[in-house]
């Protein structure tokens, strides 16, 4: 019997990561064939194609009057200055080394002022499409991170102890997930600070 090389160890653990795949995939597919994600669906279809921009001003569910608004264009940057407030609390909050778990946090606010961002964007034009950019670069650094500190755990957590060789090959992986995380954490500041500057925000108001 030949000598177990790092080929090997790769190998079990991919088959490892197979076994959980295959798994995480039924589970998917009963999810996806339940009546509760198919009647979630239909309420989804059903609000695009009818906006639910009317108030029940009444006890009769359909007795409904239509909401008076103001032009999106006035309405649209304190929607998003909200989503921008939640951003900066979270990165001040966090200071100069933010912990993993805050980064991540960081990382779901960066997500919904993108959101917001995009969906300002028909109505408010350049400055809102410049924000939303910035705020997707935000959130594509920090993923990276929060993915590399998901692979290492996988690796610590999943891999038999008794294989050796796949042990050696799930520790050379780790060093490589760590050193991803080090280079997003490098990276991360710059494009907030990018993010940041006057000529993103002056919509805002």
């Amino acid at each position: 019997m030949g000598r177990a090389t790092k080929d090997d160890g790769e190998a079990a653990i991919n088959t490892a990561l197979d076994q959980q795949r295959t798994t995480a995939g039924i589970e998917l597919n009963e999810i996806l064939d339940s009546n509760r994600y198919l009647q979630l669906l239909e309420h989804l279809h059903h609000d695009a194609a009818a906006p639910p921009f009317t108030l029940n001003l009444s006890t009769k569910s359909d007795n409904r009057t239509p909401l008076v608004i103001d032009d999106a264009i006035l309405v649209l940057p304190s929607l998003v200055r909200s989503q921008w407030k939640a951003l900066h609390r979270k990165v001040r909050k966090a200071g100069a080394h933010p912990s993993a778990k805050e980064l991540h946090q960081i990382r779901i606010a960066s997500k919904q002022l993108r959101y917001a961002a995009e969906a300002a964007t028909p109505v408010i034009g350049k400055d809102a499409r410049r924000m939303a950019k910035g705020a997707e670069r935000l959130q594509t650094i920090l993923g990276e991170h929060h993915d590399a500190i998901s692979a290492e755990d996988w690796l610590a957590h999943s891999i038999p102890r008794s294989e050796e060789v796949a042990n050696f090959a799930a520790g050379e992986m780790s060093a490589k997930q760590q050193k991803i995380q080090q280079d997003m954490i490098r990276q991360w500041h710059k494009a907030w600070t990018k993010l940041y500057r006057k000529k993103v925000l002056r919509w805002l108001g």
